[in-house]
C-alpha cells in the first residue's frame, strides 16, 4: 500500500478484531509498517549482487564459492571453461571423480579431502595448488593453479569457501620451452668447451708441425737450399705463424666471452711492467727505427692482473709499431688520475678516422690503410678491450687523422712501500772448490733471502743490487751459476740476460730466473736454465741449482731421451731436433705405451704431451712423481693445451720445464736440455 505522499507500508499478517463491551464486532485493527527503506536495502544487496556476478564473469580466473555444506552458491564461467564443467549438486567427496581431478603426474587420483574447495570450507588456506584435470569433456586434459580461503562472518562464524583457479597450460609450455633453452644452453656451452679444448690441441698441433718442419729445412745442417727454397720455406713459415696467432687469438676470445678466462689479480708495478714490454718488443721496433719510451713514476702500483696487462700493453704497443711509419716515437705514459693510473701508449702515425674508431674493437675488423696490404688478424683490439673490461675498465682512444692516436684505460691504484736497495753483498765459505753463486736482486729483503738460502747449502754468495754492473761483474768472477730477477731498475732483467748469454765470456754461466713475473716461456727463449716464480721456497731453489751445476759433458747418457707425443707429425720433429743436436731418442705415441716404456728401462729425461689416448700426460706426470723409481726422473712437457690455474701450479710444481707449442718452443727446449742431459754425438 502507498500513501499519498508516496510511502510504502505493509500491511502485517494478523489483524486484531474491535469488540463493543456488548461483544459486538466493531471492526478490525490493522497495524501498518513502513517498508520503503527495506526494499532500497533488498535493491542495494540486489545491485551489490549482480555487479558482483559481472566482476565475476568477466574474470579471466575461474571462481567457485561453497557453502558451509559443500553446496555451490556462486560457481562464474570462466570455472566452468577452465573445468569444462559447471557446479554440481553432488557430494564433496564425489567431486574428484566427478571433476576428474588427478595429481601433477596425470595418473595419481586427487583426495577428496584434499581438494583446495573441501579444504576451504573446512577453514583452511591453501595456496597454489596444481590439479590436472581430465574427464570426458576434457579428454586432453588441463593443468591447473588453485589457491582457496575460507569464507567466514565478522564474528568468525564459518560460512563456506571460495577457490580461485587459472590454466596453467601456456605456463607449463613456457617453463618447457624455457628448460629446453636452458639444456639447449647448457649443450652449446659443454660443446663450445670441447670445441675449445679440442682445437687448442687439433688446430695448433698440425700448425706446429709446420712451424717445425720449416725450421728443420731452413737449417744447413739438413743440407743446403738455393734461394728460392728459402724463400719458400720462409713463405711457409711466416704463413704458419699468421695462422697459429689466428688460432690463438679466436680462442683467447672465445674464452673470454664464454666466462673462462680468469684474472689473478696483484699488485703490479707500473714502470716494471713498462720496461718488460718494452725490452720484449724492442728487437720488432728496432726493424723499423722506432724509438720506445717509457714514463712512469717508479713507486706507482696498479691492481691487475701482470700476465693480462702485459698482453694488453704488448698487443697496443705492437700495433702502434705496426701502423706507425718508420723512424717513428712510441710512448708508454702513465699519470694519476684522482686514486687510478691512467695508462696510454701513444704513437705518431698517420691517425684514426672517426667513422673507424667506432668499430676499432670490434672482432675481425681491420683499419684501412690506403695503398698497403691490411695486416693482423682483426681480433687485437677486440680481445685487448674486453681484457681491459674484465679488469673493470674501459679501452678509449683519442686520434685524428695526421696527428697519432692515444690509447688509454683507467686501473685502480695501490700504495705500496718503496724500500731502499741494497749495498753490495760477499758471504764466503771455507774450501777452495765451494760452488760460487751470484745473486742478482735489487730488493733488499729478497736479496738477503736467497743469499741466506744458498749460503745455508754451502755455496759461496756474491749479491748484486745494480743490474747494469751484472755483466761486468759476473765476467770479473766466472760465478758457477747466477739467480736473476726481471723487474728491476734501471736495466731489465730480460736485458741483463740477454747481454750475459751474447757475450762469450758469460754465455755458459747457468742464469736461474726468480721473479714474479709469471712468463717460463719468455725467460727460456733467450737462454735462461731454470725460472722460478716468486715466492720461492728453499729446496725448490737449490734443486734449481743442483740442475744447473750438474756436470755437462763428459760420457755420453747411457739412456735415451722419451718422447710421449700421440701427433705423428709433431713426434717426427722433436725426434729430428733432438737426433740433429746428437740426443739418443725413444718414442712412445699413447699413455699406455709411455707407462711401459718407463716401466722397462728408465730413460735419461721425458718430453711429454699432455693431451694423449689412453692415459693422459698428467696423469703420468702425477704417476711417475709418486713412484720412488721414477720420482727424480727429470720430466719436460710439451703441450698445445689450454691449461687451467691449476694445471699450471701442479705443472711448475712437479715437472723441471713447460713448454707451450703455441709459442716458440724449439730453441728454449734445447737451451733446457742442454743442462740435463749431454747430446750423445758430442762423444762419438
Amino acid at each position: 500500500m502507498i500513501s499519498k505522499d508516496g510511502t510504502e507500508f505493509d500491511i502485517e499478517d494478523s489483524a486484531a478484531p474491535i469488540i463493543t463491551e456488548t461483544g459486538e464486532s466493531f471492526g478490525v485493527v490493522l497495524v501498518f509498517r513502513d517498508i520503503t527503506e527495506k526494499k532500497s536495502a533488498d535493491q542495494e544487496i540486489k545491485r551489490q549482487k549482480d555487479l558482483l556476478q559481472l566482476i565475476l564473469e568477466s574474470m579471466g580466473d575461474g571462481v567457485a564459492v561453497a557453502d558451509a555444506t559443500g553446496k555451490f552458491v556462486l560457481f562464474n564461467s570462466s570455472a566452468e571453461h577452465v573445468l569444462g564443467l559447471g557446479p554440481t549438486d553432488a557430494h564433496p567427496h564425489e567431486w574428484p571423480q566427478h571433476y576428474g581431478l588427478f595429481y601433477p603426474d596425470q595418473k595419481t587420483p586427487f583426495p577428496a579431502n584434499e581438494v583446495p574447495l573441501t579444504r576451504a570450507v573446512r577453514g583452511e588456506s591453501v595456496d597454489s595448488v596444481e590439479i590436472f584435470v581430465r574427464h570426458a569433456q576434457r579428454p586432453e586434459g588441463v593443468p591447473i593453479c588453485v589457491t582457496g580461503r575460507p569464507l567466514r562472518d565478522p564474528d568468525g562464524t564459518l560460512r563456506g569457501g571460495v577457490v580461485v583457479f587459472h590454466d596453467m597450460t601456456l605456463q607449463k609450455v613456457s617453463e618447457e620451452a624455457l628448460l629446453l633453452a636452458k639444456e639447449q644452453a647448457e649443450r652449446t656451452s659443454k660443446f663450445k668447451d670441447q670445441f675449445l679444448s679440442t682445437m687448442s690441441h687439433e688446430l695448433r698441433t698440425p700448425l706446429n708441425a709446420v712451424l717445425g718442419f720449416s725450421d728443420l729445412l731452413a737449417d744447413p745442417r739438413y743440407g743446403a737450399l738455393n734461394d728460392r727454397q728459402q724463400r719458400y720455406v720462409g713463405h711457409i713459415h711466416s704463413g704458419g705463424e699468421h695462422l697459429l696467432k689466428l688460432i690463438n687469438d679466436i680462442l683467447d676470445l672465445s674464452k673470454i666471452e664464454a666466462g673462462k678466462m680468469e684474472l689473478t689479480r696483484e699488485d703490479v708495478n707500473v714502470s716494471d711492467s713498462f720496461a718488460e714490454v718494452i725490452s720484449s718488443l724492442y728487437p720488432l721496433a728496432r726493424r723499423k727505427s722506432h724509438v720506445l719510451l717509457q714514463q712512469a713514476e717508479p713507486e706507482w702500483h696498479v691492481r691487475a692482473d701482470s700476465m693480462r696487462l702485459k698482453q694488453v700493453l704488448v698487443n697496443l704497443v705492437g700495433n702502434a709499431i705496426k701502423f706507425s711509419p718508420d723512424g717513428g716515437r712510441i710512448e708508454l705514459a702513465a699519470r694519476k688520475v684522482g686514486d687510478q693510473i691512467r695508462i696510454e701508449v701513444r704513437d705518431e702515425g698517420s691517425g684514426i678516422p672517426a667513422e673507424e674508431q667506432k668499430r676499432l674493437f670490434e672482432a675481425f675488423y681491420r683499419l684501412s690503410q690506403s695503398g698497403a696490404a691490411v695486416e693482423g688478424t682483426g681480433l687485437g683490439l677486440a680481445i685487448t678491450s674486453r681484457l681491459v673490461e674484465m679488469h673493470g675498465s674501459k679501452l678509449e682512444i683519442v686520434s685524428e687523422p695526421g696527428h697519432g692516436s692515444c690509447f688509454y684505460f683507467l686501473l685502480p691504484t695501490v700504495e705500496v712501500s718503496v724500500r731502499p736497495r741494497p749495498r753490495r753483498v760477499i758471504s764466503k765459505s771455507s774450501g777452495d772448490r765451494t760452488p760460487r753463486i751470484m745473486v742478482v736482486e735489487d730488493n733488499v729483503a729478497t736479496g738477503q733471502l736467497i743469499q741466506s738460502q744458498l749460503a745455508s747449502a754451502g755455496y759461496e754468495t756474491i749479491g748484486c743490487d745494480k743490474p747494469e754492473q751484472a755483466q761486468d761483474l759476473a765476467v770479473e768472477l766466472q760465478p758457477d751459476a747466477i739467480t736473476l730477477d726481471l723487474l728491476m731498475k734501471p736495466v731489465h732483467g730480460l736485458e741483463v740476460l740477454l747481454r750475459l748469454k751474447n757475450d762469450p765470456r758469460t754465455f755458459k754461466i747457468p742464469v736461474i730466473v726468480v721473479t714474479i713475473a709469471d712468463q717460463p716461456g719468455m725467460g727460456g727463449a733467450i737462454g735462461a736454465d731454470e725460472y722460478l716464480v716468486k715466492p720461492v721456497d728453499k729446496q725448490t731453489l737449490l734443486s734449481a741449482v743442483e740442475r744447473c751445476l750438474s756436470p755437462r759433458g763428459g760420457a755420453a747418457p747411457a739412456r735415451p731421451i722419451l718422447v710421449v707425443e700421440d701427433d705423428q707429425s709433431t713426434r717426427e720433429v722433436v725426434v729430428d731436433l733432438l737426433t740433429s743436436f746428437g740426443y739418443a731418442v725413444n718414442t712412445a705415441c699413447d699413455g699406455a705405451e709411455a707407462r711401459a716404456s718407463v716401466a722397462q728401462s728408465l730413460p735419461a729425461l721425458i718430453i711429454l704431451d699432455l693431451v694423449l689416448p689412453r692415459m693422459s700426460g698428467l696423469e703420468l706426470l702425477a704417476e711417475w712423481r709418486a713412484t720412488p723409481r721414477t720420482s727424480e726422473v727429470s720430466i719436460f712437457v710439451l703441450t698445445s693445451k689450454d691449461l687451467t690455474k691449476e694445471e699450471e701450479r701442479y705443472i711448475h710444481a712437479h715437472a723441471e720445464s713447460l713448454f707451450l707449442k703455441q709459442s716458440s718452443w724449439r730453441e728454449a727446449l734445447i737451451n733446457q736440455l742442454e743442462r740435463v742431459v749431454t747430446p750423445a754425438a758430442v762423444n762419438s
